[in-house]
């Protein structure tokens, strides 16, 4: 922020808009510019938990209580907190409840009297002068929670507490003079005496039912005005604003902050807020901000530090945050005459001197241009229609900042005085990478198969439901990746008790074994192939029963692979092996070497020393063990295996496999990503990073749900790995029901409906009678039942059996 001494002398600039010139004239000689220091936030550590803070009435001093012993005065000064006293002097290690304060209160009209709350559920009060307690009141079964002076009576106080009453006292007498009782079982939550003229005799409190309820002092038999406002436990701030005092804020811990018109209630509006504010975690306090009528402050109860104030008006960012707190924030309390001050307290122990103008403004962080393709792939890109308006003042500011001279604007960028519309386009490309219709992808959706069988059975079963719909190339790759499961053991699934496809168990007397392991230590056992059959030593033929353990049937039809010059067979296995060629020259002198690079044997490797690249090797090495008494009873026509000579192929299909999801993830296609990773198995993240498996994931869930096709959503939930998107299922297990008369949505368990009294429709479409226990319906239509009744109706229909017309089956 900058100050500008300036003398106007002679012409700097003109500026034109709308056709009109502004001319500016500056001095030469003199252009000051000095900074304004912002003012710095005052921090005290108490080394102790502050669970209530509450200000004098001039603001002088504050008052910090805590419910294990902290009850502290502080004198509020310009550069800091200085103490004054402490009713705790003397610390033992037992602690008396009475000085166990949750919440503090401060009298509006006795400067030196303070009021507390203690777990055993009496109230104190105390004298600040003299730093002792003053009077005790006993009137609570169970722990105080809050409590709070009246306006402008000083002998007035009420208390609320977890017996769900709220008691009124009288200083001039020894006991409580009335008891209000709603009826309710929840806790009494948060309280406040009406602040105008006309609401003095009037207080409302708030419960952990969520329930809002106004009560005259002259009439403790039934409150003036009852709702439900929140989910759970709520908080409640009367509008200082005597433009604006019939204006009620309430916050609860469904995250939400409402504003309600509660004075002159019609009965159109008994049940609907005038705004909501959906706030980023369970919100326990809120607050109003002095002469800001559209502005409150809050904070949170769990997960989020910060301190917010949200204008209303806006309500998807907050218009300030502070982080000041290292722990949550517990209570704050405004400067009545000064929207720019407030104190608060945290579980951390700090006790914090905020000023608005340090806050942090995330809308300054917020890009106005937004940009999402549809599953249809149209593109959408909105606009703010205030962009230029936005860019012109974040140069005038950085005018200012320099000292630099510029046009003051008629109309000044205010994100925050009304909703602004954007501008919507929407455009459809031209050229696309992948085509890929909504049909299309509901039909692989629903039939491709992702469990149940070998990880080789599944691929080519996606590969023909994808020839179905002529989805060749994603056919073609379904058959790739069966055919590296068929020749790999990497992504089966070991079981005991069981051996892996491929490999027998046979009688190993006279020291044989199985014709399978003779291509021992193979990631992909290429040929073993000759100008003529192998045999063994005893001339029998072994090429069949070779070939036959090493490449599954369905390969002998394809030639989708190709393998190199290793390849098996370009024509397929049932061609003449004459054609085969050796990879290896058994007959080279061992001077000679046979490859282009010489192979690293197993042996070679030092202790210690792994392979940092993804492979697939060790587990092959594991499952064939290395039988060379069968290669030395082989021989291809006239030659001779040489076991020492025999090694394993150099070819890893893991980088194949890469490069397969980083082609379809580039053209956008998470649904063949998705798959082929649910087939593949959960190994498939030692060459895939979690974090971009997790963002496959949540997108392919969420096009599903697009689509409603909730049962392939939950199936996909299910079967994966990561705990992030598996914990799905654990979320909005709850359902609230809404009553049909009085549109109230219910927030317990009871079949009845809280306000009404009316019992809520639970009988089955089909059988018309109650159900009780498990319930079904349709997300579409909402129409349930029985569960076995629906089951029995959609075997044979897809439409709703209450005649809506909606199917729930498709």
């Amino acid at each position: 922020m900058h100050m500008m001494n300036v003398e106007i002398n002679f012409l700097v600039c003109i500026w034109k808009c709308s056709s009109v010139a502004v001319v500016f004239r500056l001095s030469e000689e003199r252009m000051q510019v000095e900074e304004e220091s912002y003012r710095q936030s005052v921090i005290v550590d108490l080394q102790e938990q502050i669970d209530s803070i509450a200000p004098n009435k001039y603001f002088t001093q504050v008052a910090a209580a805590g419910s294990k012993g902290l009850l502290k005065i502080f004198a509020i000064e310009e550069n800091g907190f200085n103490f004054v006293a402490d009713f705790r002097s003397v610390r033992s290690r037992r602690l008396n409840l009475m000085y166990s304060a949750s919440h503090v209160s401060w009298s509006h009209i006795i400067d030196n009297m303070i009021a507390t709350t203690s777990t055993n559920g009496a109230v104190v009060l105390w004298n600040v002068d003299k730093a002792t307690m003053h009077h005790t009141y006993k009137a609570h079964t169970r722990s105080a929670t809050k409590v709070c002076f009246h306006q402008t009576d000083h002998n007035t106080l009420i208390s609320g507490a977890k017996d769900a009453a709220v008691i009124q006292y009288d200083f001039r007498m020894p006991e409580p003079v009335k008891k209000f009782m709603s009826g309710s079982c929840d806790p009494v939550r948060d309280m406040q005496f009406g602040i105008h003229p006309s609401h003095y005799d009037i207080f409302v409190a708030t419960d952990d039912g969520g329930s809002v309820r106004f009560w005259d002092l002259r009439k403790n038999d039934r409150p003036l005005y009852q709702f439900v406002a929140h989910h759970g436990p709520s908080s409640i701030a009367l509008n200082p604003s005597y433009d604006d005092q019939n204006l009620i804020a309430t916050a609860g811990r469904d995250k939400f902050i409402r504003i309600w018109k509660w004075f002159d209630r019609s009965e159109s509006q008994l049940n609907s807020s005038m705004y909501s504010v959906e706030a980023t975690a369970s919100v326990s306090r809120v607050y109003w901000r002095p002469m800001h009528k559209y502005q409150v402050a809050s904070c949170s109860v769990v997960s989020d530090t910060n301190i917010h104030v949200w204008d209303i008006r806006r309500p998807f960012l907050p218009f300030a945050s502070f982080d000041e707190h290292r722990d949550i924030c517990s209570d704050l309390a405004w400067k009545e005459d000064d929207s720019e001050i407030f104190l608060s307290a945290g579980k951390d122990g700090l006790l914090v001197m905020h000023f608005v103008e340090n806050a942090h403004h995330p809308m300054n962080h917020v890009s106005d241009v937004a940009v999402d393709i549809s599953p249809a792939g149209i593109v959408a890109v909105a606009v703010s229609s205030q962009l230029n308006l936005k860019n012109e003042s974040l140069v005038e500011r950085e005018k200012a900042r320099k000292g630099e001279a510029y046009a003051p604007r008629r109309r000044k960028y205010d994100p925050f005085q009304s909703s602004i519309p954007s501008f919507l386009i929407c455009c459809k490309p031209t050229e696309r990478n992948v085509e890929v219709s909504p049909q299309h992808f509901i039909i692989l959706a629903k039939r491709y198969k992702l469990y149940g069988e070998d990880a080789s059975s599944l691929c080519f079963h996606n590969s023909r439901i994808a020839e179905d719909i002529k989805k060749y190339d994603i056919a073609h790759t379904w058959r790739v990746v069966g055919l590296i499961c068929g020749f790999t053991s990497f992504f089966e699934k070991p079981s005991r008790g069981e051996t892996s496809p491929g490999h027998e168990n046979v009688d190993t007397k006279d020291n044989s074994v199985t014709t399978v392991d003779a291509v021992a230590r193979s990631r992909f056992p290429s040929s073993l192939s000759s100008s003529g059959v192998v045999r063994n030593v005893d001339g029998q033929d072994v090429t069949e029963s070779i070939f036959s353990g090493v490449v599954p049937q369905m390969a002998s039809t394809s030639s989708d692979l190709f393998f190199g010059d290793n390849e098996l067979n370009r024509d397929g296995l049932n061609a003449d092996f004459s054609e085969f060629m050796l990879p290896y020259d058994f007959k080279a002198p061992t001077n000679l070497k046979m490859e282009a690079f010489a192979l690293r044997p197993y042996e070679e490797f030092e202790d210690g020393e792994t392979s940092c690249s993804p492979s697939s090797e060790e587990h092959f090495d594991d499952r064939m063990p290395n039988h060379t008494s069968e290669l030395k009873r082989c021989q291809i026509g006239n030659l001779r295996i040489r076991p020492e000579l025999a090694c394993s192929p150099s070819w890893d299909p893991l980088p194949l496999l890469c490069s397969v999801f980083d082609f379809y993830s580039d053209l956008g296609d998470v649904q063949t990503c998705v798959s082929v990773l649910l087939v593949l198995g959960e190994k498939s993240k030692e060459f895939i990073d979690l974090g971009t498996q997790k963002l496959w994931f949540l997108d392919y869930i969420g096009m599903l749900e697009c689509y409603e096709l909730w049962n392939t959503a939950a199936e996909v939930i299910k079967l994966c790995w990561i705990a992030a998107v598996s914990n799905l299922s654990n979320e909005s297990t709850s359902v609230r029901l809404m009553c049909a008369k009085c549109k109230a949505v219910s927030v317990t368990s009871s079949p009845y409906c809280k306000k009404c009294l009316k019992k809520f429709n639970f009988n089955c479409s089909l059988c018309s009678l109650p159900v009780y226990g498990l319930w079904s319906w349709c997300r579409g239509c909402t129409h349930g039942g029985h569960p076995h009744h629906y089951a029995e109706w959609f075997a044979s229909n897809k439409k709703c059996p209450t005649g809506c017309g909606h199917f729930c089956v498709q």
